[in-house]
């Protein structure tokens, strides 16, 4: 299933994405983590590159300039998302050594370039709920 240009053989991938924004106010991860369940929603998981770069794009239009939560975690010996699935690709910022072994940074943000990053739970950050 897709959808389809004005050449018929060429069929495009189609997704929906919501995004419930909080960007009036920064929380800790764990505290957006709430406020996304009482909207009903989670923090921000991303299945693909494409639906991520839906979201950078989403948060380079509202004028966020830095990173946003979004529902990663660092648990036991790995990164999965908040609903338990594990990471379909990866879009790491580069510092392997920190997100291997992230000691107190065990929380996942999207930086303003679209790469992830992980960052102490505690820091304030604005969020995107999905």
């Amino acid at each position: 299933m897709g959808l389809r240009d004005s050449n018929p053989l060429n069929l495009y991938p189609f997704f929906c994405v919501r995004f419930d924004w909080a960007a009036t106010r920064r929380l800790s991860w764990e505290s957006a983590l709430r406020d996304c369940a009482e909207r009903l929603a989670s923090l921000q998981s991303f299945s693909s590159k494409a639906e991520q770069q839906v979201a950078v794009d989403a948060v380079e239009w509202s004028g966020i300039q830095e990173p946003v939560w979004i529902g990663m975690r660092f648990l036991g010996d790995r990164w999965l998302w908040v609903d338990g699935s594990a990471l379909q690709f990866e879009a790491w910022d580069g510092n392997e050594k920190e997100r291997l072994c992230p000691a107190h940074k065990v929380c996942g943000a999207l930086s303003a370039a679209g790469l992830w990053e992980n960052r102490d739970c505690a820091e304030e950050l604005f969020f995107i709920c999905d």
